[in-house]
């Protein structure tokens, strides 16, 4: 019975949400049937698993992997909102703080965006890729200092390390310049 009720619920808020054609229903139909069917069917085991979980462990688990599933499937409401309940229990979950900045910054909501990728950044601060997001997302959020005070702070970094850091820094830089003077 509760399986139903769950299947039944997915597909009354997936219609709901294309009928009103919300921004945060991204369309996916140009995904094959069979793997939107396969992407469902594993949806459906996630949310089984996420009502029957016994303790927080299984229960982040199973809704970050719910989540994940209602991202790919286009349903970002349903996503953001079982990955905003993991970060209610682990609030560095990195995954759900990274998704939630991809989701917001594709649907143009840039200011959440940031807000999502800036509390990424606190807890990954040498990761050059979270770097650059950031930087990013405070350049499109016209926030010039902020951007280069990241830089600034990853610069620290750049000393013995594997990647050339120095060009990331270098490009990052003309990045902010570029787009102050725009």
């Amino acid at each position: 019975m509760k399986k139903i009720k769950i299947i039944a619920l997915v597909s009354i808020s997936t219609f709901l949400l294309s009928a009103c054609g919300s921004k945060y229903q991204i369309d996916i139909s140009e995904m094959p049937e069979e793997q939107k069917t396969h992407h469902e069917e594993m949806l459906q085991g996630f949310l089984n698993q996420y009502e029957s979980a016994e303790n927080d462990q299984s229960k982040i688990e199973a809704a970050s992997e719910a989540a994940g599933k209602y991202m790919i499937l286009g349903d970002y409401a349903e996503a953001m909102k079982f990955y905003k309940e993991v970060l209610e229990y682990d609030e560095i979950y990195f995954l759900a703080l990274n998704n939630l900045a991809v989701m917001y910054e594709r649907v143009g909501e840039k200011e959440k965006a940031l807000e999502y990728e800036l509390r990424l950044y606190e807890n990954n601060k040498t990761n050059s890729g979270i770097v650059m997001d950031a930087i990013r997302l405070l350049v499109e959020n016209n926030r010039y200092d902020d951007a280069i005070d990241i830089l600034t702070a990853f610069s620290v970094y750049d000393k013995e390390t594997g990647p050339n850091y120095t060009q990331i820094i270098g490009d990052q830089f003309g990045y902010i310049m570029n787009s102050q003077s725009e």
